[in-house]
C-alpha cells in the first residue's frame, strides 16, 4: 500500500534481516529471507534474492542493489564431528556451513570451537565459510556448555565485586534510612483498616517491622526481593501488602554501580552458576529480604473488594518502608499449608497464608491474567503448585498497580508519552490475522464451522459494556484480546492431541504479523497494552535485585511518593532489551542441551535400538533436513533429524502434517523410531538423534 508513496522509499535504505520458515504461507524451495525497512514510523518487508545475509545483519539498498553493511551476530559455536563436518551449536545461520580443506587437515575432530562467519559467500551454493577460533576444552559437559553460552551470548563472566569502601558506604546508607528521625511509626490492629500511602513531599519511611510479613521462595533462593502480607478485613475484603526490596536506595542513579548494573541489564541463571547483576553484598545482604533482619522496601498496598463481577481493587497505596520478614518459607511448605497438611509455627503466619490463598484464588478466577505467560522462572525453577500461583498473582498485581500509577501521573504532569517508565507490552492480534486464525482452526477441525469473527466481535463488545473494569481500559487492543480468548474457549477438545496441535499454531503465530507477537519492553505508556495478561499498563517492578528495568520503575515510583511527580530515564531501551533477551535465550538454550546430556547418560540412549515417541512438531532446517520433535515416555522431549530428504513444501496443513515418500505423518502420531547404530546416531554433543532413512520411522 506504500508503493505510490514517494516519501516512503528514499534512494538509500537500511534495515535488519529476519529469516524464518512459516507454514501459514505457501513455501518455495528456498527459505524466506526478509528485510524489515523502517521509514516515517512505517514498517515494510522486502524479500531478498541477490545476497545471503544472516539474522540481525544490517543491510542497505542503494537503488536496486543490496549489500551487507554490518555483521552484528558474529559469534557462533560449532561442533566438529568425526568427519570434521561443522555442526552449528549456538548461532543463527540459514545455510550450510563449510570448512576449507586446510582446516579439515589440521583441526582435531570431536571438539567445540568458536567460529567467525566470513563475509565471502559462494553465490552458486547455499554455504557459509567459517573461520575457527578458540577451543572449548572443558571436560565437564555442564561447565563447557556454560562457557559456550557465555561466549555466544556475550554474557559477563562473573558477578561484580564491591570494594570494602563501597560496602562501608552501603552500611551508612542503611543506618541512615532506618534511623528514628527518618521513620514514621504507626500502630494498627490486624483487623483495622489502615491507610499507608504516599503523602506529597514525604521522604520518610513507614516502620512496618511489627507486621506479619514473610517471604515465599525456592529452597535455594538467596536473593530475595519480594515479601507479602495479607489481612482478611471481612468476608468480602482482603488487604494485601507486597513489599519489594528497595535497591535504588543503595544504587544511586548514574553512580558507578548503577552504570555497571545497566551494562549487565539482568542476572543470569545458568544451571548451577548464577551471575548476579549486583555485587553479593547487595544481592544477598543489604537488599535481600532475609528472615528476621531489618530491610528497606518499597511497599504496595491494596484492598481486594469482592463484588458481583468478581473483585475490584480499592484503597491503593504506595510507600517507602522498613520491614522485618517473620519467616523464609518455601513453595513446597506453603503448598502443604494451603492443603492443610502442615501448620506454620506461628498462628498469625498460618492465618495470613490461608488468607493469601483465598485472595490469590479470587484474583486468579476473576482476572484476565489467570493464564500467565510472564511466569518468572529465571530465579526459582523449583516452584510448584498453587503456592507458585499465589506469588505470581500478587506480583503481577503489584506490577499492574505501579504501571497504572506511573501512567496516571504522567498524564497529569507531562504531555510526552515516552521516556518515562519501562513497560512490558504485547500487542493483540489484528482483525485480519484473527480471521485467518479462525479459518486455520476450522480447517484443522479444531473449531466449529459456526464460529464467525463478526459474531465474536459482537459478544466481545457486550462483555466490555457489562464489565465496568474493562470499560476503564482505554486500549484498542482489548477487543481483539477478548475475541482471541473466546476462540480458545471454543477450541474442540475431543481430539486427544488438540493441545499439541494448538501449540503448533501458536508457535508459528509468534512470527511477525501473525496471531501472537512476542512481549517486549517499551517506554511509551500510551501503547503499553499486554495481550497475554490483559493489562493496559504493566510495568516491571517486583525484581529489582536482578533486573534493571525494575530499578528504573522504582526510581519513578519513589519520585511520585516523595514529590508527586515523575523523573525521566535516558536509558537505551533497545540495548537493554537485547541484554534481557540474551539472558532468556541463553538460559533456554543451555537448559535444552543439558537436559539432553543428562537424558543420554541417565537413560543410556546410546544403548537403545528403538524409541517410541509421540510427534509434537515438524520443522524444515537450513541444512535441508527435517527436524521432528517428539515426546518420549510421556515427559521427555527429543529432537530427531531426518537427513537429506524432502523440502519445505512437504510440511502441509499449516504445520500439522508432513509428507514422506509413501505416507503422511501427523502431529500426535505415535511412532517407533528404529536406531540401527545408536552409538553414532544419538549425539548429545550435536543435540539431536539422527534418522538416516524414512523406513526407520514405523507406525505404532
Amino acid at each position: 500500500m506504500h508503493a505510490n508513496n514517494k516519501y516512503f522509499q528514499p534512494k538509500k535504505k537500511t534495515g535488519g534481516v529476519s529469516v524464518y520458515f512459516n507454514p501459514f504461507e505457501d513455501i518455495s524451495n528456498n527459505l524466506h529471507i526478509d528485510i524489515y525497512w523502517s521509514a516515517n514510523n512505517i514498517e515494510r518487508v522486502e524479500h531478498l534474492k541477490n545476497i545471503k545475509p544472516i539474522p540481525y545483519d544490517r543491510v542497505s539498498k542503494d537503488g536496486a542493489n543490496y549489500k551487507i553493511d554490518e555483521r552484528i551476530n558474529k559469534k557462533v559455536v560449532v561442533y566438529l564431528d568425526n568427519q570434521i563436518i561443522p555442526w552449528l551449536i549456538h548461532g543463527s545461520v540459514p545455510y550450510q556451513l563449510s570448512l576449507d580443506h586446510q582446516i579439515k587437515e589440521t583441526k582435531l575432530p570431536n571438539t567445540f570451537r568458536a567460529a567467525d562467519l566470513l563475509l565471502q559467500q559462494d553465490s552458486r551454493i547455499d554455504e557459509f565459510k567459517i573461520h575457527l577460533r578458540n577451543n572449548f576444552s572443558e571436560k565437564n559437559p555442564e561447565k563447557r556448555e556454560i562457557e559456550m553460552v557465555k561466549f555466544h551470548w556475550e554474557l559477563p563472566d562473573k558477578a561484580p565485586e564491591a570494594s570494602q569502601e563501597e560496602i562501608n558506604h552501603y552500611e551508612k546508607v542503611f543506618l541512615k534510612s532506618t534511623s528514628s528521625e527518618n521513620l514514621i511509626r504507626k500502630q494498627y490492629k490486624d483487623d483495622e483498616e489502615f491507610n499507608y500511602g504516599y503523602t506529597p513531599n514525604n521522604k520518610k519511611r513507614y516502620d512496618l517491622r511489627d507486621r506479619i510479613i514473610y517471604t515465599i521462595d525456592g529452597e535455594n533462593t538467596k536473593d530475595i526481593d519480594d515479601a507479602i502480607e495479607v489481612i482478611k478485613h471481612d468476608e468480602t475484603t482482603y488487604i494485601i501488602g507486597i513489599h519489594i526490596a528497595d535497591v535504588t536506595e543503595f544504587v544511586q542513579k548514574n553512580s558507578l554501580r548503577d552504570k555497571d548494573s545497566l551494562e549487565r541489564g539482568t542476572s543470569h541463571y545458568l544451571a548451577s552458576e548464577v551471575i548476579h547483576m549486583l555485587p553479593e553484598c547487595l544481592s544477598k545482604k543489604f537488599c535481600s529480604l532475609n528472615e528476621n533482619e531489618d530491610r528497606l522496601a518499597v511497599s504496595v498496598y491494596a484492598e481486594i473488594k469482592i463484588d458481583d463481577q468478581g473483585y475490584n481493587l480499592k484503597g491503593i497505596r504506595f510507600c517507602q518502608s522498613v520491614i522485618k520478614s517473620k519467616a523464609k518459607l518455601t513453595y513446597d511448605f506453603v503448598e502443604e499449608i494451603l492443603k492443610k497438611q502442615k501448620k506454620a509455627k506461628d498462628d498469625k503466619i498460618q492465618d495470613s497464608l490461608l488468607n493469601a490463598g483465598e485472595a490469590a484464588k479470587i484474583i486468579e478466577e476473576n482476572s484476565p491474567y489467570k493464564r500467565l505467560e510472564e511466569i518468572d522462572t529465571e530465579k526459582n525453577n523449583d516452584k510448584q503448585g498453587f503456592s507458585n500461583t499465589l506469588i505470581e498473582m500478587f506480583m503481577v498485581t503489584a506490577n499492574r498497580l505501579v504501571g497504572e500509577k506511573i501512567a496516571d501521573i504522567i498524564q497529569s504532569t507531562n504531555k510526552f508519552p515516552s521516556g518515562i517508565g519501562v513497560y512490558r507490552v504485547q500487542p493483540s492480534p489484528n482483525e485480519e490475522d484473527l480471521k485467518k486464525y479462525i479459518i486455520k482452526l476450522k480447517s484443522a477441525e479444531m473449531l466449529s464451522s459456526a464460529i464467525e469473527y463478526d459474531k465474536l466481535k459482537e459478544e466481545a463488545l457486550m462483555i466490555i459494556e457489562k464489565d465496568y473494569r474493562l470499560k476503564r481500559i482505554e486500549d484498542k487492543n482489548l477487543l481483539n484480546s477478548i475475541i482471541y480468548e473466546t476462540i480458545h474457549n471454543e477450541i474442540i477438545t475431543d481430539d486427544p492431541e488438540w493441545q499439541l496441535k494448538l501449540n503448533v499454531f501458536n508457535r508459528y503465530g509468534y512470527k511477525p504479523g501473525y496471531i501472537k507477537s512476542k512481549a517486549r519492553l517499551s517506554n511509551r505508556f500510551d501503547s503499553s497494552y499486554h495481550h497475554s495478561l490483559g493489562i493496559s499498563r504493566y510495568a516491571w517492578f517486583t525484581s529489582p535485585i536482578r533486573r534493571y528495568p525494575d530499578i528504573v520503575n522504582h526510581r519513578i515510583l519513589k519520585s511520585i511518593i516523595v514529590k508527586n511527580n515523575v523523573v525521566t530515564n535516558d536509558i537505551d531501551i533497545k540495548k537493554l532489551v537485547e541484554k534481557l533477551n540474551n539472558q532468556k535465550y541463553s538460559q533456554k538454550a543451555l537448559n535444552r542441551r543439558l537436559s539432553f546430556f543428562r537424558l543420554s547418560e541417565q537413560e543410556r540412549l546410546k544403548n537403545l535400538n528403538e524409541l517410541k515417541i509421540k510427534i509434537s512438531s515438524f520443522e524444515w532446517r537450513y541444512d535441508k533436513s527435517l527436524l521432528i520433535k517428539g515426546i518420549w515416555k510421556e515427559k521427555h522431549y527429543l529432537q530427531f533429524i531426518l537427513k537429506n530428504t524432502l523440502n519445505p513444501t512437504n510440511i502441509i496443513k499449516d504445520g500439522l502434517c508432513c509428507k514422506l515418500s509413501d505416507r503422511i505423518l501427523n502431529i500426535g502420531d505415535k511412532v517407533n523410531i528404529k536406531l540401527p547404530n545408536p552409538e553414532y546416531d544419538v549425539s548429545a554433543e550435536k543435540g539431536f538423534i539422527f534418522i538416516n532413512d524414512e523406513s526407520q520411522i514405523q507406525a505404532l
